[in-house]
C-alpha cells in the first residue's frame, strides 16, 4: 500500500496510539529495512563459510581416506539442510 494507494492518511499509522511515539515509529520504519539486510548478509556468509568448511573437510578427506569428491558434492547438494540448524540452534 502506501501513499499511493492511501494518499497522506498514509502518515496517520505513525502518530497512532499516541503522538509521542512519532520518532519511535519513524525509526522502526527506517531500521526494518536494514535489519532485514544484515539478516541477509549474515545469511549469505554464513552459506559460504559452511560450503568453505566442508570442502576443507573434503581436501583433507581424499588426501587421508580418498573419498572428498564425494564429500564435496554431497556438501552442496544438502547445504540447504545445513543451513536451518546453523541459524536456529535448539
Amino acid at each position: 500500500m502506501g501513499i499511493k494507494v492511501k494518499g497522506l492518511s498514509y502518515f496517520k499509522h505513525f502518530v497512532r496510539p499516541y503522538k509521542a511515539l512519532l520518532v519511535l515509529n519513524i525509526f522502526e520504519e527506517i531500521a526494518r529495512p536494514v535489519t532485514l539486510a544484515f539478516r541477509l548478509f549474515g545469511n549469505i556468509v554464513a552459506g559460504e563459510i559452511l560450503l568453505e568448511v566442508l570442502y576443507k573437510f573434503a581436501l583433507v578427506c581424499t588426501r587421508y581416506h580418498g573419498f572428498g569428491l564425494l564429500l564435496v558434492c554431497l556438501s552442496v547438494l544438502f547445504k540447504p539442510l545445513f543451513l536451518p540448524f546453523l541459524q536456529h540452534p535448539i
